[in-house]
C-alpha cells in the first residue's frame, strides 16, 4: 500500500511539473506571435498596435498567475515525497541552502516580469515616439 502512494505522489509531481514546462512553451509561441502581429499593426494603426502591446502584458499576468499555481502544486507533490524519503531515511537529497537562488521558479518568475515589462515599454515607444 505505501508503494502505491509513493508511485500516485511521484506520477502527480511527474504531471505538475510536465505542465509547468508547458506553460513556459505556450507562453512563448502565443507571446511570439501576438509580438509580431503588435508590431505589424503598429505601422497600421498607432493605438490598436499600443493596445496589444497592452494585451501582452496582460497575457503575462495570466501565465504568471498560472506559474504560481502550478508551483504550488508542485511543492505538494515535493513536500509528500520528502515525507517518503524521510520515512526512508533519504531526506539529506532535498536539503538546500537558504537564501535567494538561481531556480526553475526564480527564473520564472523574472522571465514573465520582463517580458510584461517588455510589452509595456513596447506600448510606451508606439504612442509616444511617433
Amino acid at each position: 500500500m505505501k508503494k502505491d502512494k509513493a508511485e500516485f505522489v511521484f506520477e502527480m509531481f511527474k504531471i505538475h511539473a510536465d505542465q509547468r514546462l508547458r506553460l513556459v512553451q505556450y507562453f512563448c509561441a502565443l507571446y511570439a506571435g501576438i509580438f509580431a502581429a503588435a508590431s505589424f499593426l503598429s505601422g497600421v494603426n498607432l493605438y490598436a498596435g499600443a493596445m496589444i502591446f497592452v494585451v501582452l502584458f496582460g497575457i503575462s499576468a495570466v501565465f504568471w498567475a498560472l506559474e504560481i499555481r502550478t508551483k504550488e502544486l508542485v511543492k505538494i507533490s515535493e513536500s509528500q515525497m520528502k515525507f517518503w524519503h524521510s520515512y526512508k531515511g533519504l531526506l539529506d537529497d532535498f536539503d538546500q541552502p537558504e537564501g535567494f537562488r538561481v531556480t526553475y521558479g526564480n527564473s520564472l518568475k523574472i522571465f514573465y516580469i520582463l517580458m510584461a515589462v517588455f510589452a509595456l515599454f513596447g506600448a510606451s515607444v508606439v504612442l509616444f515616439a511617433s
